[in-house]
């Protein structure tokens, strides 16, 4: 979407250019070099030295649960099975824990 008439200066070098869109924060000079900037430092992250792309961090697994083991674990707690579940995926259930063991 172009907006007729609209100019904003380069948050880089301060040139006035024609806005071509609302998030633009860039002249297409610098845009360009942004991009590049922000492409190299992902391959960094990406990439090591030599070139191999680095390994993510594998999680290790554990056995899972059968869902009455969880609605067990979750009825312990004062907790439905959902508020359990969404605990867990949010990572807050050793906060709640601890909250309860205060006596809140």
């Amino acid at each position: 979407m172009f907006f007729a008439g609209s100019y904003m200066a380069c948050e880089k070098c301060g040139k006035q250019t024609p806005r071509r869109g609302s998030r633009q924060k860039f002249c297409p000079e610098c845009a360009k070099a942004e991009s590049i900037k922000n492409v190299s430092e992902k391959q960094k992250q990406l990439f090591d030295e030599g070139g191999r792309r680095r390994p993510r961090p594998i999680a290790p697994r554990t056995e899972p649960k059968t869902l009455s083991e969880v609605a067990k674990e979750a009825r312990s707690l004062g907790l439905t099975y959902g508020r359990y579940m969404a605990l867990i995926q949010s990572g807050g259930l050793e906060g709640y824990i601890r909250e309860k063991e205060r006596g809140r």
